[in-house]
C-alpha cells in the first residue's frame, strides 16, 4: 500500500477521533445544562415546601389568636388578669413566648409582669379589627428577635389589642437550609421585598432587592438590574420563581414562593459549592463514560484499520512477491517497469534480459541469498 493512502487512513482516523471528541464535548455541556435545570426545579420544589410549612404555621397561629380574642369578645372578659388566664390554660404557651394586652396610649402590659411602650406604633395596632402580623423585630424585654400577631378588638367601648409573640426563630427552623449543610440562606419578605425574617442575621436586613444588588458581580449583577422591576412584580402578585446569580460569595441559586399569607413570600438562596459534590460525581461519571465510549470506538477503529494494512500487505504480497526468493515476480516487473516507462525519459538507457542455463544449480548449491 502507497504512503499516501495510508495518510489518508490516519486522516480518516483523526476526523473520526476530533468528531467524537465534539460529541463528548456538547453532551458534556447538555448534562450541565441539564443539572443546572433540575438544581433550580429541586430548590424550587424545597422552597415550595417551606412556603406551604409557613402559610400552614402562620394558619395556625392565627387561628389561635382569634379563638382567644373571640372567647374575651364573648364572655365580655375585660379584666386583664382573667384575660391572662385564658393565655395560661390553653395551648397557647406552646406555640408562643408570652401574651400582651394593649391599651389604646401604647401602653402593653404582659402576663409576665413587664410594661412595655408601643405608643409610637399604636397605628400598626389598632388601624382595623384584622389579624396583623408584624416584621421581624427586636423584643423590648430580652431583645431577642420576635414577631407580634395582634387583633384589635373593643371591650365596653375601649379598644384594646390582644398580642401574641413569637419567637423568630421558630420561623428560621422550618427553612430547609439544613439539607444544604447549612450553606443556603432564606428570608421572607413582604410585597415590597422587604425583610420581615432572615435565617441568617449576617446575610443583612432592609430591602432584599437591595442587598441582592450588593452581592452581585460582573454582568451577572447588570442583568439583575434589567430584571428588577419583573422580579419586584412576581413577589408582589406570588408568582414563584428561580434565577442564577453570580455574587462576590460565588455562584448562587436563588428561588422565590409566595406564602399566600400577609402578602408574605420566602426566598432562599444556596451556594453552588453546596451542591458540588452531587453535581462534580454525575460530571465525573459522566466524563468516565464518555472517555470510554470515545477510546472504544477508536480502538475499533484501529483494530480495523491496522487489520486493513495486514490484509492489504498479503494482498501485495501475494500479487508481487515471489514465495521462494521473497523477490519481486514477473509482475511486480511489469508493474515498476510500466512506472518507470510512465515517469522516466529513456534517451541513452536499456533493458537487459539475461537467460542463464542451469542457474538452478547455484541455487541449489548455495541458496538463494548467493543467487542474489
Amino acid at each position: 500500500m502507497k504512503l499516501k493512502e495510508y495518510k489518508k487512513q490516519i486522516l480518516v482516523i483523526i476526523c473520526i477521533f476530533c468528531v467524537l471528541i465534539a460529541i463528548g464535548l456538547i453532551y458534556m455541556t447538555y448534562m450541565l445544562d441539564r443539572i443546572e435545570a433540575n438544581t433550580n426545579n429541586s430548590i424550587k420544589t424545597i422552597v415550595k415546601n417551606d412556603a406551604n410549612t409557613l402559610k400552614n404555621k402562620i394558619t395556625e397561629q392565627k387561628a389561635i389568636l382569634q379563638s382567644v380574642t373571640n372567647e374575651i369578645l364573648s364572655d365580655n372578659i375585660v379584666d386583664k388578669n382573667k384575660i391572662f388566664e385564658i393565655y395560661e390554660k390553653s395551648e397557647v404557651t406552646s406555640k408562643f413566648i408570652r401574651m400582651g394586652i394593649m391599651y389604646e396610649n401604647g401602653l402593653v402590659l404582659t402576663n409576665d409582669g413587664y410594661e412595655v411602650d408601643y405608643s409610637k406604633e399604636i397605628d400598626n395596632f389598632f388601624s382595623n379589627n384584622e389579624i396583623h402580623i408584624s416584621e421581624n423585630r427586636k423584643s423590648k424585654i430580652d431583645g431577642e428577635d420576635i414577631n407580634i400577631y395582634s387583633q384589635a378588638i373593643t371591650l365596653d367601648d375601649k379598644k384594646i389589642a390582644i398580642l401574641l409573640i413569637v419567637k423568630t426563630a421558630s420561623y428560621k427552623d422550618i427553612f430547609s437550609n439544613k439539607i444544604f449543610e447549612g450553606e443556603g440562606f432564606s428570608y421572607i419578605v413582604n410585597k415590597n421585598a422587604e425583610i420581615v425574617v432572615n435565617s441568617n442575621t449576617d446575610r443583612g436586613t432592609g430591602n432584599l432587592i437591595e442587598n441582592i444588588k450588593e452581592m452581585l458581580i460582573g454582568s451577572s449583577r447588570q442583568r439583575f438590574i434589567e430584571n428588577e422591576e419583573k422580579i419586584k412584580q412576581n413577589i408582589i402578585n406570588g408568582v414563584s420563581g428561580t434565577r442564577t446569580l453570580q455574587t462576590k460569595f460565588g455562584k448562587l441559586y436563588m428561588a422565590y414562593e409566595d406564602i399566600g399569607i400577609n402578602n408574605w413570600a420566602i426566598v432562599s438562596f444556596v451556594p453552588a459549592k453546596a451542591i458540588a459534590g452531587e453535581v462534580n460525581r454525575a460530571l465525573l461519571t459522566t466524563f468516565i463514560l464518555s472517555v470510554i465510549v470515545i477510546l472504544t470506538i477508536l480502538a475499533i477503529f484501529i483494530y480495523m484499520f491496522i487489520n486493513d494494512i495486514k490484509k492489504q500487505k498479503q494482498l501485495y504480497e501475494y500479487a508481487y512477491i515471489d514465495p521462494i526468493t521473497k523477490q519481486g515476480n514477473i509482475y511486480y516487473f511489469k508493474k515498476v517497469g510500466q512506472e518507470i516507462l510512465k515517469k522516466e525519459n529513456l534517451t541513452n538507457k536499456y533493458i537487459m534480459i539475461l537467460d542463464i542455463n542451469r542457474f538452478k544449480m547455484i541455487n541449489r548449491a548455495y541458496g538463494y541469498k548467493v543467487r542474489r
